[in-house]
């Protein structure tokens, strides 16, 4: 019984451990996956713009 309750809480102690490394790999990939999806808004904005940019200027030339 004693051993059992020691590889008990070792393996509690190596579950916690392991979900602690999940939690700062999370971070670690949520960090880079905003800076990736910032980067995303902006190109989709620099497209929208330049888009609109180009629908007045089509918008213009039918006058």
């Amino acid at each position: 019984k004693g051993i059992g309750m020691h590889d008990e809480r070792k393996t509690k102690n190596e579950i916690k451990e392991r979900e602690r490394e999940n939690e700062r790999r999370k971070q670690r990939m949520n960090k880079e996956e905003r800076e990736r999806e910032r980067e995303r808004r902006w190109e989709k904005e620099r497209e929208t713009i330049e888009y609109k940019d180009k629908g007045r200027k089509r918008v213009q030339c039918s006058k």
